[in-house]
């Protein structure tokens, strides 16, 4: 009788001691976007717009919390997430990818946090970058900024708007004075409209779509040229030239497609190191759906949003390919970024 009534206790527990499905896992718990910009930037854009879409694709359909968490040009997000924020897969970031590419050239960085050891759910955006001013400066071609200083507004060392005057200063020959020690780009289009500075140089294309259609529509801001591997013929319609029609020698080009690399992931949205794959699986099935969610693509198109994602393997892989970047290169690269700027 004993033996009877131990066999019908252990039948009757036992499914309550199954441990629960990864899918049942985030009912009724929060989902941290944490943004590694600050407000009105672009990156703050992007993770908002799909922070809003991505809880309907969410098994358990969780509360889903957005916050931004700005610093060092996403580098201050990248050590909370490698090293502080739960690996469960509550937290998801959507960091910079000069946060992503500066630890391969600062080996003090990299003990801080290890890009590759990341696990890349997805990017929402594969970008081109370009150089503006403001439609009041001398500056109105990127000839112009080969024979005259033109002071650029800037973030930290390795994010865009700091490092791309600088590549170019050293392989095109152009004259930025870079000005660092703004937060993000919505402090530098603030500058510009004040006169502090005169333009920006690595701003991503889509932001001055869905950020400021009025400067473009309205002639408000002279477009230099255009940086990303491939060239975009909607902005090469509006008269404005490559990078690559600037480069002299190979070596110079090599570098440039080193710094645009970053561009094929330009909006990158992770989790923490050792995050369970189960959890990491669930995430990325999660973004690939809200890219296609046809509310997501509804307002993106409405904002301007450039949506030309890559799937949470890709950038994985992509990232990983850039590690192996030959040291030769890296080290030629890195001198030319660590170039003394303006404060």
């Amino acid at each position: 009788m004993r033996l009877t009534l131990a066999i019908v206790a252990l039948l009757t527990i036992g499914p309550a001691m199954k441990p629960a499905k990864a899918t049942d896992f985030y009912a009724g718990r929060q989902v941290h976007v944490r943004i590694g910009g600050s407000a009105g930037g672009g990156y703050d854009f992007y993770g908002r717009m799909v922070a809003r879409h991505i809880s309907r694709h969410i098994p358990g359909n969780p509360t889903i919390v957005s916050s931004n968490m700005p610093g060092a040009d996403g580098r201050v997000l990248a050590a909370h997430l490698f090293a502080i924020a739960p690996k469960d897969g509550t937290e998801i970031g959507i960091i910079s990818t000069g946060a992503i590419v500066v630890p391969l050239i600062d080996a003090n960085l990299r003990k801080r946090y290890d890009p590759t050891k990341f696990q890349y759910i997805g990017t929402a955006d594969t970008g081109v970058r370009v150089c503006i001013t403001w439609g009041s400066s001398p500056t109105k071609s990127f000839e112009d900024a080969q024979q005259r200083k033109t002071i650029v507004g800037a973030t930290a060392l390795g994010g865009a708007p700091r490092d791309f005057p600088v590549f170019l200063n050293a392989l095109a020959g152009a004259k930025f004075e870079v000005v660092t020690g703004y937060k993000g780009t919505g402090e530098i289009l603030v500058a510009m409209e004040k006169g502090e500075v005169e333009g920006i140089c690595g701003y991503e294309w889509v932001s001055l779509l869905s950020q400021k259609p009025d400067w473009l529509r309205d002639k408000k801001i002279n477009i230099l040229v255009q940086m990303a591997f491939d060239e975009s013929k909607e902005i090469s319609k509006l008269g404005v030239p490559t990078v690559w029609k600037y480069l002299k020698s190979e070596e110079d080009r090599r570098i440039m497609e080193f710094l645009v690399s970053e561009q094929q992931f330009q909006r990158p949205f992770i989790l923490p190191p050792d995050t369970p794959k189960d959890r990491v699986d669930i995430m990325r099935a999660v973004f690939d759906a809200t890219m296609r969610d046809e509310a997501f693509l509804e307002f993106a198109k409405k904002t301007g949003a450039n949506i030309a994602p890559a799937s949470g393997a890709a950038v994985q892989a992509m990232v990983e390919k850039l590690y192996a970047t030959p040291t030769e290169l890296v080290q030629l690269s890195e001198a030319i970024r660590t170039k003394c700027t303006k404060k």
